[in-house]
C-alpha cells in the first residue's frame, strides 16, 4: 500500500473488517515482554530432530527446556511445508519468545548440511522485540527485517517466511492465529510481504509511540529520545512529543512533535515539527493529494531560531524500510530570535514517488540532532504508486452494501453470501494502475494457499471482474491487488462467508 493511500485512510472512518465466524474474534496488540508470554507448550513432535535437555537430579528445577522451531527442508520444497527441529534453551516462562528467538537464529551448520534452509540466519538472530498471546492470538513484533531479508516479498518467499513463523507459534495450544509487526507497525510487515494485514485490530498509543520513535531514529537521525507525551488528538490522529538527551550531559533538547494517523492496522507518520524550525516551502498539508511536488534543486523557505542560525536540511526517501539520503545542505535563520531563511538543496534522482524534507538543528555541544521538522513531499517525474479509489459490486443473488467509496469503508462484518451458487461482478476505479487481480485466501486451519481468481478487464481507469462462486462452504479473505508497470501494488481486502 503506497504511503499516500495509507495517509488518506488515516483520515477516513477507521473500520475493522471482522471475519464472520472467525475463531479469533479479536486481536490485541501488546507492548514489552516482561512476563510469561501466554504460550502453553505441546509435547514435542515425533518428527522433530532429537536432542532435548538432560534430566535434572530429583528435586531440582531443570535449567533448560526443549522448544521446537520449524524450517524448510530440501531444494524446491513447497513453501508451505516445514519440518520441526528441537532446540535446547534456558528455562523460561516466556516459552513462545524462546521458540521465536531460536527460530530467528536460523538453521545450524549441521541442519543446513542435512538439507534444512530458511530466510532466518545469524543476521536476524536478535531481531525479535516482543511476543504476547491473548484470546488465542499471538502477536510478535520484530525489528525491521526488510533490509536483512530482501527476497521475502516474492509470493513464494512470503509464504515460506510465514510458514516457519506460524508453525513455530502454533505449536502452542494457546495460539490459534498470528499477527506480526515491524517496530510496532502491523501494516508495514504485511505490506513488505505484499499481503493484506489481519483484520479487527485495536490501535494503541504505545504502538503509535513506537512508530514515532522508529521514524525519528531512521529518517531524522535522532537518538537518545525521551518521550514527553503521547495522546489522541482526535479519533484517528495521535500526537507524540519527544526530547533528546544530549550525550555526555544532563541536558535535554526542546520538544519535537510527531503527528501520526491511526487506523485499524497501525499508524503512519503524517508530519513532524518543532517550534523553532518552521518550514513554509514546501508546505505541510493535511490532504495527501495536495502534497508539494519537488525537483532538484529543492527550494526551501521558512524561519528558524537555532544555534548560530544554522539549519541542516536533508532530502530522503523511505522505500519499503530502506532509507536513502538523496541530498543535504544548510540554510541560515536567526541565532537570537526567529528569523527567515531561504535556500536550495540539490538531490539525486529518487526511486520512490514520495519522500521527506527534514530540517534539523545540531546540538552546540556535540552535533547531535536536538530538534527537527519534517515535511512529506512528492517527487516530480517519479510514477505514483497505484491507488484504489472505489469499489462497486453487483451480485446475483443480491448482497447488501456493495457500493463503497473509499474502499476501506466496506461493511465491518464482511459479506455473508446467500447459499447456493452465485456471481459477483466487481467494478474497480483505480489510478496509476495497469492491472487489477483478485485473490482468495481461506481463513481455515492449516494455512491453505492463496489462489488467483482472475485478472480484471480494463477500460481507462475502470476495471471489471466477475467471480462465479460455487455451492460449497467458504470462510475466506477476498482481496484485490492494483499493480502498475513499476511492480508496486496496493491491496484492498474483506472477508466473505458462504454456508
Amino acid at each position: 500500500m503506497n504511503i499516500l493511500t495509507r495517509h488518506r485512510r488515516h483520515f477516513a472512518v477507521a473500520g475493522a473488517f471482522l471475519a464472520v465466524l472467525l475463531a479469533a474474534s479479536g486481536i490485541w496488540l501488546f507492548v514489552g515482554d516482561s512476563g510469561p508470554d501466554g504460550a502453553t507448550p505441546r509435547a514435542a513432535s515425533p518428527s522433530a530432530t532429537p536432542g532435548g535437555p538432560a534430566r535434572p537430579p530429583s528435586g531440582t528445577a531443570p535449567a533448560t527446556m526443549t522448544v521446537q522451531v520449524f524450517f524448510h527442508r530440501g531444494q524446491g520444497a513447497d513453501p508451505d511445508t516445514v519440518a520441526g527441529v528441537n532446540r535446547t534453551v534456558p528455562r523460561t516462562a516466556r516459552v513462545a519468545t524462546a521458540a521465536l528467538t531460536a527460530l530467528l537464529a536460523g538453521p545450524t551448520r549441521e541442519e543446513r548440511d542435512a538439507g534444512f534452509w530458511s530466510h532466518f540466519s545469524p543476521a536476524t538472530a536478535k531481531m525479535l522485540r516482543s511476543v504476547r498471546i491473548a484470546n488465542g492470538v499471538a502477536h510478535a513484533d520484530f525489528r525491521d527485517l526488510r533490509p536483512v531479508i530482501p527476497n521475502a516479498s516474492a509470493s513464494a518467499g512470503s509464504a515460506a517466511l510465514l510458514a516457519e513463523l506460524n508453525a513455530t507459534l502454533k505449536q502452542f495450544s494457546t495460539v490459534r492465529t498470528t499477527v506480526y509487526s515491524l517496530n510496532g507497525d502491523v501494516a508495514a510487515f504485511y505490506q513488505w510481504l505484499q499481503m493484506v494485514p489481519p483484520v479487527g485490530q485495536s490501535a494503541r498509543l504505545a504502538d503509535a509511540q513506537r512508530v514515532a520513535v522508529d521514524f525519528l531514529t531512521r529518517i531524522v537521525g535522532m537518538r537518545n529520545l525521551v518521550p514527553v507525551s503521547t495522546r489522541w488528538a482526535s479519533d484517528f490522529i495521535v500526537g507524540a512529543g519527544f526530547r533528546t538527551r544530549i550525550e555526555g550531559t544532563s541536558a535535554t533538547g526542546p520538544i519535537t512533535h510527531v503527528t501520526l494517523g491511526g487506523s485499524a492496522t497501525g499508524f503512519t507518520v503524517l508530519w513532524v515539527n518543532t517550534d523553532t524550525i518552521k518550514v513554509d516551502t514546501p508546505k505541510t498539508v493535511v490532504n495527501p493529494d495536495d502534497l508539494a511536488v519537488v525537483r532538484s534543486p529543492l527550494t526551501i523557505k521558512g524561519s528558524a531560531w537555532t544555534f548560530e542560525g544554522n539549519v541542516n536540511v536533508r532530502v530522503v526517501q523511505d522505500r519499503y524500510g530502506k532509507v536513502r539520503r538523496l541530498g543535504e545542505g544548510n540554510v541560515t535563520g536567526g541565532g537570537d530570535q526567529m528569523r527567515p531563511y531561504a535556500g536550495q538543496i540539490r538531490f539525486s534522482a529518487p526511486s520512490a514517488p514520495t519522500g521527506w524534507v527534514v530540517a534539523t538543528e545540531p546540538s552546540a555541544i556535540n552535533g547531535q540532532i536536538g530538534r527537527a521538522t519534517a515535511v512529506l513531499v512528492r517527487f516530480a517525474g517519479v510514477p505514483a504508486d497505484p491507488t484504489v479509489l472505489s469499489l462497486r459490486a453487483t451480485a446475483r443473488p443480491a448482497l447488501p452494501d456493495l457500493d463503497v467509496e473509499p474502499p476501506e469503508t466496506l461493511a465491518h462484518n464482511g459479506w455473508v453470501m446467500p447459499t447456493g451458487r452465485g456471481t459477483i461482478t466487481f467494478a474497480v476505479r483505480a489510478r496509476d494502475t495497469s492491472r487489477v487481480r483478485f485473490y482468495l485466501t481461506p481463513l481455515t486451519p492449516g494455512n491453505p494457499p492463496t489462489r488467483l481468481l482472475g485478472t480484471a478487464s480494463r477500460s481507462g481507469d475502470e476495471f471489471a471482474f466477475t467471480w462465479r462462486y460455487t455451492d460449497e462452504p467458504l470462510l475466506a479473505r477476498l482481496s484485490l491487488a492494483a499493480v502498475n508497470a513499476n511492480g508496486h501494488s496496493e491491496k484492498v481486502a474483506f472477508n466473505v462467508f458462504h454456508s
